[in-house]
């Protein structure tokens, strides 16, 4: 079978003694020729030519394209001439506003395009078009080993930084032997996927930015936030979305979402941990209530909530975030149309006593007490009056 490294390689080669012709054409141009072999096309992060088109080959050289097989893939949209679509205007009415409900916007809009793209028009060569992600800022922190090894959760914010938890920098040196990792530090996020080996997108981690509190005492359970900067930017597809940053009280939400490739058993057997991206429902727990029922387990490294900190789960057991999980967001789905939803990011995912038991809750970060942090942080060019004088 050839790969599609060999149909780029296709593109650059001579053919009868001439170099090919080479210049970027709608995607309608060889559509129904290609669909008729059954094939399925895709534009590469590498492709030079601008999104609805590829790279246009001399007669001669399109005639290889007939036995060549395309990687599975999800496909992409072709857009034409007849049906454009817009590209994402991010030009939003800034005055007055906090930033992350200025980005929250755009991430609207973002979405909105990338449903327009999948279902406004009629250019899908060859395959047809896979539904979109529910939890489209869903991401997981890797180690590198034989096979990269992800063992936290991330949420995408934006192009260029994740959310997750401070204490996902590294790991301990018993992990590191167990898992043969070749290094204790966290080398990778990956996004778009909901099977942990077939992720669409995986970028090295440039910088990991934990918050300066954690940082003066990360032995303590507390302040457990951090940022990943990636060394590119993603490219914004229906299953890779960033998420909006919530800033509202907490306890006004009665249920929230948790998700994650975490373990899905209480045992602490690594076999239990899924392929697949689970999530599951948790209720609000009462900071009042959560001390009361985590008060036999407090120790030296965490004698109690702060107010950064909440708690959710479910009181009878059964439901929980766990090991594996951390980092990765607690969340919330608000309905922006009749067939469409946003997530809202409350928390990160911090640490818990066992997993799914009885009385004993979860504790999570709340993204609220850090919003300032992470908005000059990830948004330093925009305005922010709201964080003229505030360190976290």
């Amino acid at each position: 079978m050839f790969t599609l490294a060999l149909l780029i390689y296709l593109l650059s080669v001579f053919v009868d003694g001439k170099e090919s012709e080479v210049n970027c054409i709608s995607y309608n141009a060889i559509a129904e020729r290609l669909s008729q072999k059954d094939l399925l096309v895709f534009r590469d992060d590498d492709n030079e030519c601008p999104p609805g088109t590829i790279l246009n080959l001399s007669a001669t050289t399109t005639s290889n394209l007939d036995n060549i097989e395309v990687p599975n893939r999800l496909p992409v949209l072709l857009e034409d001439e007849e049906c454009p679509i817009e590209s994402v205007n991010e030009n939003v009415d800034r005055k007055g506003r906090r930033v992350s409900d200025i980005m929250c916007e755009i991430n609207k809009r973002h979405l909105v395009h990338e449903k327009k793209k999948a279902s406004g028009c009629s250019g899908i060569v060859g395959g047809r078009i896979s539904e979109p992600g529910v939890f489209p800022h869903m991401g997981t922190v890797g180690w590198e080993a034989e096979e990269y090894q992800y063992l936290c959760g991330t949420t995408l914010i934006s192009s260029k930084y994740s959310l997750t938890a401070a204490h996902c920098k590294s790991v301990s040196l018993d992990v590191v032997i167990t898992l043969s990792l070749k290094n204790a530090e966290a080398k990778v996020v990956a996004f778009g996927g909901i099977d942990i080996k077939e992720f669409h997108v995986i970028k090295k981690i440039k910088r990991f930015i934990q918050n300066d509190a954690y940082q003066k005492n990360p032995v303590l359970r507390y302040d457990d936030i951090a940022l990943i900067y990636f060394d590119s930017p993603v490219r914004f597809s229906l299953d890779i979305l960033p998420a909006c940053l919530w800033r509202g009280p907490v306890g006004g939400i009665a249920h929230f979402n948790v998700t994650g490739w975490g373990q899905i058993s209480k045992d602490n057997n690594s076999t239990s941990r899924p392929k697949k991206l689970h999530y599951a429902e948790v209720d609000f727990i009462d900071n009042q209530e959560c001390a009361m029922k985590l008060a036999p387990v407090q120790n030296r490294n965490w004698n109690g909530l702060r107010v950064h900190q909440f708690c959710a789960g479910k009181l009878e057991g059964g439901v929980d975030a766990c090991q594996g999980d951390s980092g990765g967001p607690i969340q919330f789905m608000q309905p922006i149309d009749n067939d469409s939803t946003l997530n809202y990011v409350v928390g990160v995912t911090s640490f818990g006593y066992g997993c799914g038991l009885k009385n004993m809750p979860g504790v999570y970060t709340n993204v609220t007490s850090y919003l300032c942090w992470i908005e000059k942080t990830v948004w330093p060019m925009e305005e922010n009056p709201w964080c003229n004088n505030t360190v976290v």
